[in-house]
């Protein structure tokens, strides 16, 4: 059971102090501007596998700088109109996997999009494909702090960029 320092009415009523930079507004702007402006439409490559529940598909789009994004998409068989659609955006350590580790939702009747998070894929579970070719600096053991010192070109910024991009592209 989770513990809270507040009360159930006092978190409904707290309003944190948030500290924006000056130019907060400004980099998210221009960061997503040059994001959308790149890179190669999404492509959907048909996967052969066993699954009969469902339709398999190996997405690829640009994420960062360009760089190839891969995702697994998973349609329920019957589905021949829109579906609700369930995107995985997968934290710390983990990756797309398998398609079969995604029936769940497909069981569901929901589609799914599952994507790689870039640099991510091989603490737990069975990985990822999406390096992250653009370096580090300092870091400490993990991902969480490569590029911490890069404004334009860290985590920080790539990763909600995959995440804007497939609420924008691919779950459309």
């Amino acid at each position: 059971m989770p513990r809270f320092d507040f009360s159930l009415d006092e978190l409904r009523a707290y309003r944190p102090d948030i500290r924006q930079p000056a130019d907060f507004d400004e980099f998210w702007t221009r960061t997503l501007a040059v994001a959308r402006a790149g890179g190669d439409e999404p492509a959907f490559t048909p996967v052969g596998t066993p699954l009969t529940a469902c339709r398999v598909f190996d997405v690829r789009f640009s994420g960062y700088a360009g760089e190839p994004i891969a995702g697994w998409l998973l349609i329920p068989s019957g589905a021949d109109g829109p579906v609700p659609v369930v995107v995985q955006y997968l934290g710390y350590g983990s990756g797309r996997g398998l398609p079969h580790e995604w029936l769940p939702w497909v069981a569901a009747g929901s589609a799914c999009f599952v994507m790689d998070t870039r640099g991510q894929g091989a603490m737990w579970g069975v990985g990822g494909v999406t390096p992250d070719p653009h370096g580090s600096g300092p870091a400490a053991s993990g991902v969480m702090t490569r590029g911490i010192d890069d404004h334009e070109g860290g985590a920080a910024s790539q990763w909600p960029l995959q995440a804007e991009f497939v609420a924008a592209r691919v779950a459309s």
